[in-house]
């Protein structure tokens, strides 16, 4: 478990250089079934997000610095659904749980969905932990059209 202050803040465009490095990563992006972004179609991405204000967009502080990012959005209307990514370094540590979980106590809108790749041991154990239930399957495909087996969850 992660010791130290967890605190979650919303999101800003000063924190894309942060978020960037995070979906830089090969092993991140293989569990999550993700294929990265280049930088310019990155910060595009990212500065679309931050000026839609139907998404809730959080920075995942630890001791003050970034450790992640939650997001809750709309795939499907009127569902609404949750997601986060780790930096590696504090991958184990009990940061994605409590940032989902500080999250929820704040955020009241139910129900709540969540996607977990199958072959993402981690992240499913991370959501189920917070009151998620595995509700459904279904598949997904990457920007390489890549095929993946996914998780439905919903927290009611």
């Amino acid at each position: 478990m992660a010791r130290g202050s967890l605190t979650l803040r919303d999101a800003k465009a000063a924190d894309i250089p942060a978020l960037y490095k995070m979906q830089s990563d090969p092993e991140a992006n293989r569990l999550a079934g993700f294929v990265p972004r280049s930088r310019p179609d990155f910060v595009k991405h990212w500065r679309k997000i931050l000026k839609d204000a139907g998404v809730e967009k959080k920075m995942i502080l630890l001791d003050g610095a970034v450790a992640g990012y939650l997001v809750c959005f709309v795939r499907v209307r009127p569902d609404r659904e949750v997601g986060y990514w780790i930096a590696r370094e504090h991958w184990g540590q009990g940061v994605a749980t409590r940032a989902l979980k500080t999250f929820l106590k704040e955020y009241k809108f139910r129900p709540l969905f969540a996607r977990v790749a199958k072959h993402n041991a981690a992240s499913l154990q991370v959501v189920k932990k917070n009151g998620f239930s595995v509700i459904g399957e279904d598949k997904f495909s990457n920007a390489a059209g890549e095929k993946y087996d996914e998780f439905v969850l919903k927290l009611a």
